[in-house]
């Protein structure tokens, strides 16, 4: 079911409702059943964990059209967009670009 947010106009879509009395867990048909909804819009965000803490998100990069990454600019984080991005295989070519947060204004 999609809802469209008061405040920032935007529409979402759960992959469960709150209420739902589910009797099994998510499956990858549910997904793509999920994702099908979404070819009526002209985009759709999907937030994914990075690899190494959730297998998924290499699932939902062979769904998507695109991918933006999102990266701390720490020194922790040096070289994991590079990671990340290898780790995609062939799905990095769906890269479109970076938001880098914790950056300082110049």
């Amino acid at each position: 079911m999609v809802v469209r947010d008061q405040d920032t106009n935007i529409n979402l879509m759960s992959f469960v409702s709150p209420g739902s009395r589910r009797n099994r867990p998510l499956s990858a048909a549910d997904v793509r059943q999920a994702f099908d909804q979404t070819k009526r819009f002209d985009m759709v965000i999907v937030a994914a964990v990075e690899l190494t803490r959730n297998p998924s998100t290499n699932f939902f990069a062979g769904l998507v059209d695109h991918i933006v990454l999102v990266a701390r600019t720490d020194e922790q984080n040096a070289g994991a967009v590079q990671q990340f991005i290898a780790r995609l295989g062939l799905d990095a070519r769906k890269v479109r670009g970076a938001v880098l947060t914790g950056a300082e204004a110049a």
